[in-house]
This record gives structure tokens, C-alpha cells and sequence, in this order.
């Protein structure tokens, strides 16, 4: 019984750092500002990712022509996201 709790301990010790590369290092917030009624991308809009801790920082990007946009984001947690378009409200 012994040697076989300490192989099993040993095995699940070793399979310890994979498990903890398992975590992303980064996280992508991918998608398409787009236009009500028509669905068509709204080209170079401002996405805003304001964090909604205390310190309130913010990470800012522009859109592509077609109004797609990827953000890498470092941690996991809660934001405000804010889309701003000249001639838009």
C-alpha cells in the first residue's frame, strides 16, 4: 500500500507544472461594431476596455476598415467596454 501512495503522489507531483501551463497568458476579445439596421461594419470606431476595479485603467483600440477589432487582455476579470464612431450616438 505504501509504495502505491507514493507512486500516485509522485505521479500527481510531477503532473503538477502542466497542469499550471494550462492558463492562458493572455485572453482575446475578439469582435465587429456594426450599424443597426443595416449590419455593415463601422470602420475605425473607438473601443474603450475600462477596467471595473479601483484603479479604473483603460485599454484603447481602433477598429479595422470592417470594423472588427481583437484586444489582448491580460487577466480575467470585469470591464466596461465603450464604442465611440464619429456620426454615431
Amino acid at each position: 500500500m505504501k509504495t502505491f501512495l507514493i507512486t500516485f503522489l509522485g505521479c500527481f507531483a510531477a503532473l503538477l507544472p502542466f497542469y499550471a501551463q494550462n492558463k492562458p497568458d493572455t485572453y482575446l476579445v475578439t469582435g465587429q461594431v456594426t450599424e443597426k439596421t443595416s449590419a455593415e461594419g463601422i470602420p475605425y470606431a473607438t473601443i474603450v476596455f475600462i477596467t471595473n476595479d479601483s484603479v479604473k485603467s483603460k485599454k484603447m483600440m481602433a477598429c479595422d476598415p470592417n470594423g472588427k477589432f481583437t484586444m489582448k487582455l491580460d487577466t480575467a476579470q470585469e470591464f466596461t467596454l465603450t464604442v465611440t464612431a464619429f456620426g454615431f450616438r
